[in-house]
Order: C-alpha cells, then sequence, then structure tokens
C-alpha cells in the first residue's frame, strides 16, 4: 500500500523537534523552487551574454568600443548571476542536510514495524534524488568556472588589444568559451529536470 509524503511526514515526527517536519518539508521544496528560478535566470544570462559575445566577435565596424562594453557589462551580470546561483545551490544543500537527518532520526521513533519501513524507504528514495542533484549542481558550477575563466581572458586580452588583431586573437578561445556556456545550459536543463520531478514530490 502507498504511503502519501505527508501521512508519513506527520507520523514519523509524532516525537517533535524544534521545527516540525511538515514545515522543513516545505522549506525544503520552497529551496527547490528558488533553486530552479535561479537557474532559470542563469539561462537567460548565458543567452545575453553568448549573444554579446558573438556581436563583438563578429563586428562588422571598425569602433570595436560599443560591442565590447556590451559583453563586458553582459560578463558582468553573468559572474552575479552564477553567484547567486551557487549560494541558493549551497543553502538548499544545508538546509536538505538537516530536513533529511531530521527525518532519519524521528522516524526511529515509529512504533509499527511497517509504518517505520515504510517511512525509511521513501525518506531513502527522495534522498537518492536530491544527492543527485547536488551532484549535477557541482558539475554546472564547475563547468561555469571553466567558461567564466575562457571569457574573462577574452575580456582581459582585448582591454589592451581592442583591435581586428586583437579579435582574430582570441577567436578560438572565444570559440570555446561559447561551447562552454552551451555545455552549461544543458547541464542546468538537465537539473530543472530532476528538480521538478522531485518537487512534485514535495508538499507545496
Amino acid at each position: 500500500m502507498r504511503v502519501s509524503l505527508g501521512t508519513i511526514l506527520i507520523a514519523a515526527l509524532l516525537a517533535g523537534c524544534s521545527t516540525p517536519g511538515y514545515k522543513q518539508a516545505s522549506k525544503t521544496s520552497r529551496d527547490l523552487r528558488e533553486l530552479r528560478s535561479d537557474l532559470l535566470d542563469a539561462q537567460r544570462q548565458i543567452t545575453r551574454t553568448s549573444s554579446a559575445l558573438s556581436g563583438l566577435t563578429g563586428a562588422s565596424v571598425d569602433d570595436l568600443q560599443k560591442p565590447y562594453v556590451s559583453f563586458r557589462k553582459e560578463l558582468y551580470r553573468l559572474e552575479d548571476t552564477a553567484d547567486d546561483m551557487a549560494d541558493t545551490a549551497s543553502d538548499m544543500k544545508s538546509k536538505g542536510d538537516a530536513y533529511f537527518s531530521s527525518w532519519e532520526k524521528e522516524a526511529k521513533h515509529l512504533a509499527d514495524d511497517s509504518l517505520r519501513e515504510q517511512s525509511n524507504q521513501r525518506r531513502s528514495d527522495l534522498l537518492a534524488q536530491y544527492q543527485k542533484i547536488n551532484a549535477k549542481m557541482q558539475d554546472v558550477s564547475t563547468a561555469f568556472q571553466t567558461a567564466e575563466k575562457d571569457l574573462h581572458d577574452v575580456r582581459d586580452f582585448l582591454d589592451h588589444d581592442l583591435t581586428r588583431t586583437g579579435l582574430s586573437a582570441v577567436a578560438p578561445l572565444s570559440a570555446k568559451a561559447d561551447t562552454g556556456l552551451v555545455d552549461v545550459q544543458k547541464k542546468i536543463n538537465d537539473v530543472i529536470a530532476d528538480l521538478d520531478a522531485l518537487s512534485a514530490q514535495f508538499p507545496k
């Protein structure tokens, strides 16, 4: 017989704790949604940064200052977006770890063997999905840092050689950075799909 997450949480946490389990579950659900929102913001900013980079490297005008300034601005915004995403992911992990730890401890107070077993299995299933998301977020962060490093090199090189010759020099790295941004987008899409699947199993 299937038992809902809400039923298991209430039963498992009757012994009480400083923050009731259902409230911790609601907070975890909000954190999942917040991370999803930050990831979507990151995707939008990646698109804008990639567009600005293309506008710079493919500029047909002799005056490269305008597309270069636009690229710098979008890169700066990308850095802020990446920082926000990382902070949200870290906060979600911290709160989520506490939630699952509390669930594990309180489930031990269940007197009914069958209910306790179902609670532990349910927790194990959700924890596996949650840990999978955390691991994938590490991959997103690593890919993001690599792309940002390449973009920083493009920006800094052109800062002192904003010429056609300079653009030719950074062309290979610009292409590599853009490919890196595409890879980040794909990884983010993967995480969002996992977030949606996990969020659907939590109380709203």
